[in-house]
């Protein structure tokens, strides 16, 4: 058996907020729910009602690999939590969760987003490389995860121009303490 370190980590989302649109991205990923990965979706703050519906789906569509956060985690934990995900998807229908990803992004991990939200547009002009929502029903496992060194470097190194000081430290802490 592997230990829950050697599983690829997917992170969904921010909130629980209805524009997350978590229950679309589950049937998206339903069909690697037999490979070992496990999806961590933070459901810490929003609506309380929301956040029911996300687990109890989250539960009936993933199963096992699904992992709800739903107590408030530190913010030197939440990115801790952050440094161990593979793959970070936020299928926001408005701009959010911006802090996140670009904590992500710093990090070096491969994101996908929507297509039709600013912020798409935003971290495009950026330079990032970053991926479409829209095109993981056609990915194989193996191309959904597919991030090469150079395009983590790129946008860590695009990153250390956004990344709040502080953060950044925090940030470089857990890579170094993962080493």
């Amino acid at each position: 058996k592997t230990s829950i370190n050697d599983k690829k980590r997917i992170l969904v989302g921010n909130s629980a907020t209805v524009s997350n649109k978590h229950i679309e991205i589950f049937e998206m990923l339903k069909k690697y729910k037999d490979e070992d990965i496990q999806i961590i979706c933070p459901l810490s703050y929003g609506n309380e009602e929301y956040r029911q519906e996300v687990k109890k789906k989250g539960k009936e569509i993933l199963g096992d690999i699904f992992c709800p956060i739903l107590d408030y985690i530190e913010k030197e934990k939440y990115i801790e939590l952050l440094s161990t995900c593979t793959v970070g998807i936020f299928n926001n229908n408005r701009q959010q969760a911006m802090g996140n990803i670009n904590i992500l992004l710093y990090l070096g991990k491969k994101l996908y987003l929507r297509t039709d939200v600013s912020m798409w547009d935003v971290y495009q002009e950026r330079g990032y490389d970053i991926f479409s929502v829209e095109t993981i029903p056609q990915m194989s496992i193996e191309e959904f995860f597919k991030f090469s060194n150079e395009q983590r470097i790129q946008n860590h190194k695009i990153g250390e121009k956004y990344m709040d000081s502080k953060e950044g430290n925090i940030c470089w802490k857990k890579v170094f303490e993962s080493v």
